[in-house]
C-alpha cells in the first residue's frame, strides 16, 4: 500500500472468479490499521460483493435482490437513535415536517433524519421518499456541512442513502446530488481523524510510561478513544456499503479507483 496525507491507499488487482478473496482480505486487514482483524470475514464478504456487483442487475423495490437490506446492515451496526426515551413512530404524512426540521440546526436535523431513516427501512416507502424533490439534495448537503461536526447525524444520513443505493433505479438521484463525492470526502476525513487520534494516544502512552501522566485521566481518555473508534467504525461501515452499491455507476467507480478504494 501507499500512504497519502489522508488515507492508507490499498491497490486491488482486477477481481475475477479465480481471485483468492480470502487471501486478499487478509492482506487488506494487514495493511489497513483502521480495520480490526476481527472484521476479516466482513472484508471478505465485501470483496465478494464488489467482484460480483458489476455483473448484477439492479434490484426492484420490494424484490429479492442479492443486496443486503437496510435492516440487515443495521443489525450489524445499528444507527444512532433519535433521542432519549421511547422512539417516536415515523409517518410518511409527516415527511414535509421532517424535511423542515433538517434546516433547524444539528440536533433537530439528527432527530429528523432518524425519522426518515425509520421510513427508509421499508422498501415500499422509498418511492414516496424519493419523490420529495428536496430530500436527497438536503441529505447530501447535511452530510457535507453538518456531518463533519456530528457523526450521529452523518450516520443517520448515510443509512438513509444506503437504503436508496440498494436499488439501481434510485442511483441517478444520488449521482445528481453528488452523494458519492460527499461520502468519499467523509472517508478521507475519518482517516485523518484516526491518524490524529492515534498520534495523540501514542504521546499519552509515552508520557504514562515515563510516569508523567495521571493514570485516572489516561484511563478515562482511553475509554473515550474506544467509544470514538466504535462510532467511526459504524460510520465507515455504511460509507463503504453505499459506495459499493454506487460502484455500478461508471463515474463513481472511477472516483473510487482514483482514491484507491477499489
Amino acid at each position: 500500500g501507499e500512504r497519502t496525507e489522508s488515507a492508507k491507499v490499498i491497490k486491488l488487482k482486477t477481481l475475477t472468479e479465480n481471485s483468492n478473496l480470502r487471501r486478499l482480505a487478509e492482506d487488506i486487514v494487514d495493511k489497513c490499521k483502521l480495520i480490526h482483524e476481527s472484521k476479516l470475514g466482513r472484508v471478505e464478504e465485501l470483496l465478494y460483493e464488489l467482484r460480483d456487483g458489476r455483473n448484477r442487475g439492479g434490484s426492484k423495490v420490494g424484490g429479492s435482490g442479492s443486496r443486503r437490506s437496510t435492516k440487515e446492515i443495521e443489525g450489524d451496526s445499528a444507527p444512532v437513535g433519535g433521542g432519549a426515551g421511547r422512539e417516536e413512530a415515523a409517518s410518511l404524512s409527516k415527511l414535509e415536517q421532517y424535511v423542515e426540521m433538517m434546516y433547524d440546526g444539528t440536533e433537530a436535523a439528527t432527530h429528523a433524519t432518524h425519522q426518515v431513516l425509520q421510513l427508509s427501512r421499508s422498501p415500499e416507502n422509498l418511492e414516496a421518499l424519493i419523490q420529495n424533490e428536496a430530500l436527497v439534495g438536503l441529505l447530501a448537503r447535511l452530510l457535507k456541512e453538518e456531518g463533519k461536526k456530528s457523526q450521529d447525524l452523518a450516520i443517520n444520513v448515510l443509512y438513509v442513502l444506503y437504503a436508496f443505493s440498494s436499488f439501481s433505479q434510485f442511483h441517478p438521484y444520488l449521482v445528481s446530488a453528488a452523494v458519492g463525492s460527499q461520502i468519499l470526502s467523509i472517508v478521507a476525513l475519518e482517516c485523518k481523524r484516526h491518524e490524529l487520534r492515534e498520534r495523540e494516544r501514542a504521546k499519552e502512552r509515552e508520557a504514562a510510561a515515563k510516569g508523567d501522566a495521571d493514570k485516572v485521566k489516561l484511563k478515562e481518555k482511553e475509554k473515550r478513544y474506544k467509544m470514538q473508534a466504535r462510532k467511526q467504525e459504524k460510520l465507515l461501515y455504511v460509507c463503504f456499503h453505499v459506495l459499493l452499491n454506487l460502484a455500478e455507476e461508471a463515474e463513481i467507480e472511477r472516483k473510487m479507483s482514483k482514491k484507491g478504494i477499489i
